[in-house]
């Protein structure tokens, strides 16, 4: 990602797609949100936290993870995973 990528770029230009899709296919408002910052990667720049997970949870008491990692150097990785009751049922992956 470039110097001009920041912190709260994450969230407000990467993140919000899984925002906004989630909430239509759960048909849930979030009530609670937190930002993780685990060790930074040395391949994001000084001022970028890289990785980041993000935890929300719905009114109906849905929980989400999304870990975000621009600075991944292998490409674009988007995953999607519901777990739920005896089994996790992974989505396809989109293309890098």
């Amino acid at each position: 990602m470039g110097d001009s990528y920041t912190s709260d770029m994450a969230i407000t230009d990467t993140v919000i797609h899984e925002i906004d899709v989630l909430r239509r296919l759960l048909d849930d408002d979030y009530v609670a949100v937190q930002v993780l910052y685990p060790r930074k990667t040395r391949n994001a720049s000084d001022h970028l936290h890289d990785p980041q997970l993000v935890m929300m949870e719905t009114a109906k008491g849905i929980r989400i993870d999304v870990e975000v990692f621009v600075n991944c150097k292998y490409g674009c990785d988007i995953q999607c995973e519901v777990v739920g009751g005896p089994a996790a049922r992974a989505s396809a992956r989109a293309p890098a």
